[in-house]
């Protein structure tokens, strides 16, 4: 659990500088991004159409927003959580996009769980790599588990990723003419879900490493440049993560 944001200021701005919104949305021949929400309040954002691929937490609940909760300005954040089709086979290729302004001046990135294991992984030498811990009830054992998730935040994704700017198409990042909320957006394509899986236990992490129905992401937040008291005065940042999948043609079993 990350430490407390230290003043009040900061602590305010940690938990309502990014709104972290998911959309989960199913697209065969279309490319459909966006469906119409509704707004409750600040913090609760209702999905109108049930999705099929579902964004979960580390619990494997779904979730349609993060809780940002010790997110601290100049401070690497990091997150996991995991996309799943709404029943097995349900879903075989997807895609994930991350929309977000640039007003306070950090940087979103996401990188796949490599591992998750139950205990540490990482080795001497491995350059990039990481791991996130959490605690976790297994029912198997009836208590709470760590489980380590390790990411490597040099992962290539190559032709996999795209960065354009105020929509899908644009990738000059100099073009900021008649824009005042310029918006980046991120996407991560050529994603699977596997079709086979060898079960191995009943345990908490036998299931969350079954690649038919999870795939987990680390979302990663950092500052290329400190942060100053003129930034702050900014308006807040509004993150959108959005899910593209394409309909399998295997029957779910």
């Amino acid at each position: 659990m990350l430490k407390k944001v230290k003043s009040t200021y900061k602590k305010a701005l940690g938990t309502s500088i990014v709104l972290i919104v998911l959309f989960s949305v199913i697209c065969v021949d279309v490319f459909a991004w966006f469906y119409i929400i509704r707004r409750t309040r600040t913090g609760d954002m209702e999905i109108d159409i049930p999705p099929i691929i579902y964004v979960k937490n580390d619990n494997l609940d779904e979730m349609t927003s993060f809780d940002l909760d010790g997110l601290q300005i100049n401070e690497t954040y990091t997150t996991v959580f995991c996309v799943s089709p709404a029943f097995l086979n349900a879903v075989h290729t997807f895609e994930l996009g991350i929309i977000y302004t640039e007003n306070i001046g950090m940087e979103i990135d996401l990188h796949p769980v490599e591992v998750i294991s139950g205990m540490s992984s990482l080795k001497d030498g491995e350059t990039g790599f990481e791991e996130i811990t959490r605690s976790l009830y297994d029912d198997s054992v009836d208590r709470n588990v760590d489980c380590y998730f390790k990411y490597n935040t040099a992962y290539d994704w190559g032709a996999n990723k795209k960065v354009t700017y105020n929509g899908w198409t644009d990738t000059d990042e100099t073009n900021t003419s008649g824009i005042i909320n310029r918006g980046v957006y991120k996407l991560y394509s050529e994603m699977t879900f596997e079709e086979t899986y060898e079960e191995t236990g009943k345990d908490i992490i036998t299931k969350m490493n079954d690649v038919r129905m999870y795939r987990f992401f680390v979302l990663r937040i950092t500052w290329p440049n400190i942060i100053t008291d003129e930034n702050l005065e900014k308006e807040a940042d509004i993150v959108y993560i959005v899910t593209n999948g394409t309909a399998s043609e295997r029957t779910g079993e």
